[in-house]
């Protein structure tokens, strides 16, 4: 099963939110961050995800961090509707994929 590390008032809800969208089931373990001794910068967490940063996934195994990169795993592993099956349809997908991380969140 997908296990969804990280706080909903994180980035990882954007994880969450996909995996809600297309149906994804998951567990969400909710994890500390921008806290004093915060979870995601303990020995457990950092042995998934080196820079100690939310969200993580783990998908039976196969662990990645970085909120995009998640999402766009997940849109190609499970297959939807939100999942592009043209070249042009990637593309615009990687479009608004990377303005949003780029352009629209604050620094």
């Amino acid at each position: 099963m997908l296990k969804i590390y990280g706080a909903p008032h994180s980035r990882a809800f954007r994880v969450i939110w996909l995996a809600n969208e297309i149906g994804i089931p998951y567990e969400h373990i909710p994890v500390t961050f921008s806290v004093t001794n915060a979870q995601c910068k303990e020995p457990w967490y950092v042995e998934l995800n080196p820079n100690g940063l939310v969200p993580t996934v783990n998908d039976d195994g196969f662990v990645i961090w970085e909120t995009a990169a998640i999402n766009l795993y997940l849109a190609d592993n499970y297959g939807n509707s939100l999942n592009p099956s043209t070249p042009q349809e990637r593309g615009r997908m990687l479009q608004w994929t990377f303005f949003a991380t780029n352009d629209v969140e604050p620094d």
